[in-house]
């Protein structure tokens, strides 16, 4: 494989995505890089957040946001995360606000 067909292969998969985040370490194994890094800053969403949820949770979280409601508030509030799964509220929403 190419550096060029690796690349194309990692940045053509929306980034927070499980698929991303296996393309990015195959790309990281073939550059030889350590993932360790970017592993721990990425979150796993979608076990909790399914594909399907995308849509509607993008209305309400706009709909939020016209409303003047914080990022904080839409995690615990629309998203329904509790403190402990923030960090995967906050990933959702960013990559929702992203997409």
């Amino acid at each position: 494989m190419s550096e060029s067909e690796a690349v194309a292969q990692v940045w053509e998969c929306a980034t927070g995505t499980p698929k991303h985040a296996e393309q990015l370490k195959r790309y990281l194994a073939w550059l030889g890089e350590d993932e360790n890094l970017l592993e721990s800053s990425q979150v796993d969403f979608r076990e909790e957040f399914p594909e399907a949820m995308d849509s509607s949770t993008r209305k309400a979280i706009y709909k939020a946001l016209g409303e003047g409601i914080s990022e904080d508030e839409i995690v615990r509030e629309v998203l329904g995360c509790c403190a402990s799964k923030e960090p995967l509220g906050s990933a959702y929403l960013k990559y929702l606000r992203g997409s």
